[in-house]
């Protein structure tokens, strides 16, 4: 595709941070914006002097016609890094442009949607940081978010004693107590003939090698800890549960899995969206499912070089956002063109955005199918 015109300007995320937008030809892709990044993860600082950075773009870029393999190597050129550290968030939503501006190649495959009904802060020191709810047994894609929000409803409207207000997600927040919440929302899933997930803040809770979950008061070393989720499995059922363990702790994370073949073990901060995370977690067998995030990636070309690696060892892939987003509806459209099995989002809020895209390439396709737990 032929770049004709570069724009970059700063906005807002929906956490009220800076974000970055890009313009590429009549195409505009948004960053999402980290505070917390980590080794193995993109850079997505925002950068000073955009106007500088825009001028630079244009002279290096315009006028040349580009695969979306090219594109990204020249901005890791005119980056000149290994994480991007000059662009930072500039270079995830210009990648997102130029592939909305050269187009998505669309499957007929919709993912299943993941979605966050309550959460967590911080603070909480809880052992889940999300709750969420997965629905197993929907034919079609609307169908699928309508027992999606059926569930959050039936919370938020029949049971505000498991929840407090939101929390910086714009979910459901929670410091109750992590048995009695699973137990109402498996109760309320089951009768939407839903299944329930959930994901773990083990960097949260995991201190001087050993796991501290304040609301259960209890210290537990690897061994209890590894017993008490268990414990959790065995009880609740769930169909998927998220970052069990720290982010290098790949032998416990093939522990449980191989203890649970029939759950998803899907890993986030253990993988970062990094191939070579990924070929290491293939290598010890460590999760049968890895979180993929544009974000963590960079470029729109390492994301889908995740997903392919994930592909060849049979390792599902769940498209996610980081924490802080925008209405940016890539996730989306990338999910379609890569036949992702799981998009994972928030039930409200901006988060919307992504789904309303999916409900709306579902109405105009020919054949349409969801894809099965």
């Amino acid at each position: 595709m032929r770049v004709e015109k570069v724009e970059l300007n700063e906005i807002i995320d929906s956490e009220t941070y800076p974000a970055i937008e890009v313009k590429i030809n009549d195409a505009k892709g948004k960053s999402t914006t980290s505070f917390s990044r980590t080794e193995f993860e993109a850079d997505s600082h925002i950068p000073d002097h955009l106007k500088d950075l825009e001028k630079v773009l244009e002279e290096k870029l315009t006028g040349r016609d580009l695969t979306q393999s090219q594109f990204d190597k020249e901005l890791k050129r005119i980056d000149g890094s290994e994480n991007f550290s000059r662009l930072g968030a500039v270079a995830e939503a210009a990648s997102i442009a130029f592939k909305k501006s050269s187009g998505f190649k669309n499957t007929e495959t919709f993912p299943l949607p993941i979605s966050k009904i309550l959460g967590t802060e911080n603070n909480c020191k809880k052992l889940i940081d999300q709750f969420l709810v997965i629905p197993v047994n929907s034919d079609g894609l609307l169908e699928a978010v309508r027992t999606n929000t059926a569930i959050y409803q039936e919370i938020k409207n029949e049971h505000r004693n498991i929840f407090e207000g939101r929390n910086n997600e714009d979910v459901l927040k929670t410091c109750k107590n992590t048995e009695k919440t699973l137990k109402k929302i498996k109760e309320v899933a089951e009768r939407h003939e839903a299944r329930i997930g959930f994901k773990i803040n083990t960097e949260n809770i995991f201190e001087d090698g050993k796991y501290y979950v304040k609301q259960e008061d209890q210290k537990y070393n690897t061994g209890q800890y590894i017993l008490y989720l268990q414990e959790l499995i065995d009880e609740f059922e769930p169909a998927y549960i998220e970052d069990p363990f720290p982010k290098n702790n790949f032998k416990q994370f093939a522990r449980i899995r191989t203890k649970n073949p029939d759950i998803i073990v899907a890993g986030n901060k253990i993988f970062k969206t990094n191939k070579e995370r990924i070929e290491k977690g293939i290598r010890k067998g460590a999760a049968n499912a890895a979180v993929t995030q544009p974000g963590q990636a960079g470029t729109v070309t390492q994301l889908k070089n995740s997903i392919k690696l994930c592909k060849e060892f049979d390792i599902q892939t769940i498209i996610s956002n980081k924490k802080t987003e925008t209405e940016e509806q890539f996730n989306s459209k990338i999910a379609l063109e890569e036949n992702i099995k799981y998009i994972k989002t928030n039930i409200r809020g901006i988060s919307t955005n992504k789904l309303n895209s999916l409900i709306t390439d579902w109405k105009k396709s020919e054949n349409p199918k969801l894809q099965k737990n």
